[in-house]
């Protein structure tokens, strides 16, 4: 939602105005965050992810699958020194979203 040159003031108002719609890939989201961090040179890296926290698309991928693909992106996150948070705005989201590089969880 908000770009490397944006400022927060303007960002506050994308995420008043964020919408459910479609699938949720968040293992794909992750890693395409993450590809945009490796072209920045910048010191402290931070993906802010926020979702309900459950990975689901056509395909089968919101089962186990879909639940180690995020684990597995976010551990590619941690890897490149990318700290990883998460804002899930679903009380089940605990148990869709993985823990393995993902700092706090803050439900609603």
């Amino acid at each position: 939602m908000k770009g490397f040159d944006e400022v927060w003031n303007k960002t506050k108002y994308k995420i008043g105005a964020v919408e459910a719609s479609g699938y949720t890939c968040i293992g794909a989201a992750l890693r395409y965050s993450g590809a945009l961090f490796d072209k920045r040179d910048t010191k402290n890296k931070w993906d802010i992810l926020t979702s309900d926290g459950k990975p689901n698309d056509y395909d089968k991928y919101e089962v186990k699958f879909g639940i180690n693909d995020v684990k597995q992106a976010l551990c590619e996150l941690n890897q490149g020194q990318i700290n990883s948070y998460a804002l899930a705005i679903e009380a089940e989201a605990k148990y869709y979203l993985p823990q393995c590089s993902v700092r706090t969880i803050i439900r609603f």
